[in-house]
């Protein structure tokens, strides 16, 4: 890479601005190290930024300066104080426990009864079904006995 060609495609900028990939970066910086012209241009690219960054920076307003060093100099604010909690001598809450198991016995006990009524229901249909087979042989044994005599 040749000092024109840094300078024309804008490669200092872009350092400056942080847009480099980290291969033009450092091929770059050793250039930098190697030419004390193109450290200077360097140099003077860095300051038109920075008075560029100046001239065009708005100031906060005037209460902004002062609600902070007010903050600094009492410590920590009013928002940002610790709360302590009262402690309770209590380890375990006993009557969220039962409920808790209760809730836990009522489910258990009714995913059960679901799947026994669902047994159940299979079951009914098995059976009318070989109910219906039953009567459907013997209304064709009588249809059979019936052309025989």
């Amino acid at each position: 890479m040749k000092k024109n060609e840094v300078i024309e495609q804008g490669l200092i900028e872009q350092y400056v601005l942080g847009e480099l990939s980290d291969p033009q970066r450092g091929e770059l910086e050793s250039l930098l190290n190697q030419d004390h012209e193109l450290s200077e241009y360097l140099a003077q690219v860095e300051q038109g930024l920075e008075k560029l960054a100046m001239e065009n920076a708005i100031a906060p307003p005037a209460i902004v300066k002062t609600n902070l060093l007010s903050e600094i100099s009492n410590g920590i604010s009013e928002k940002e104080k610790i709360v302590q909690l009262p402690q309770s001598g209590k380890l375990f809450n006993w009557p969220a426990a039962i409920a808790a198991s209760i809730s836990l016995i009522l489910m258990i006990s009714t995913f059960l009864f679901y799947n026994n009524w669902k047994e159940s229901q299979i079951e009914v249909l098995s059976l009318q079904n070989d109910l219906s087979r039953a009567q459907l042989n013997l209304l064709k044994a009588n249809v059979n006995a019936q052309k025989v005599n």
